[in-house]
């Protein structure tokens, strides 16, 4: 399911990996910018196909560790453009709830928690990460 990942994007993540102080710093980040930033300190120039697909892959490896019943309501969040909008402007795990219930995948908030405590444990960067942490479901 994992695309595989161009030599530039794959050369950095391996970058990353291996640099604890990389590493560190990309858990303060708040934004996905940080990242191409943190990637020219580091030598490499991601180019936007190169940083979506970073990110792609980021959202592939979270999704295949999520809940099966779960994926569905990420998959249509994350194509459909209207739905995407209202998702990026949930602002509380009520306002995930609610969407989630609406669109006919009713979950709790141990559920959402469980959600977000699976986007923190994957190492590097992530767009799930700042999105749970928006919510207040993680520690930036």
């Amino acid at each position: 399911m994992s695309p595989t990942l161009n030599p530039t994007v794959s050369a950095f993540s391996q970058a990353l990996e291996r640099s604890p102080q990389h590493l560190e710093r990309l858990r303060s980040f708040t934004s996905p910018l940080e990242v191409v930033t943190l990637a020219q300190d580091m030598g490499f120039e991601l180019s936007p196909g190169d940083t979506k697909d970073l990110f792609q892959q980021a959202y592939l490896q979270w999704w295949s560790r999520i809940d099966p019943q779960f994926q569905p309501l990420f998959d249509t969040l994350r194509t459909d453009p209207a739905l995407n909008h209202r998702h990026r402007d949930c602002k509380t795990p009520a306002d995930v709830l609610a969407l989630a219930a609406e669109l006919g995948y009713p979950m709790t908030l141990a559920e959402l928690q469980t959600l977000a405590a699976v986007a923190l444990a994957q190492p590097g960067f992530s767009c799930e990460k700042l999105w749970f942490q928006s919510l207040g479901l993680g520690a930036v």
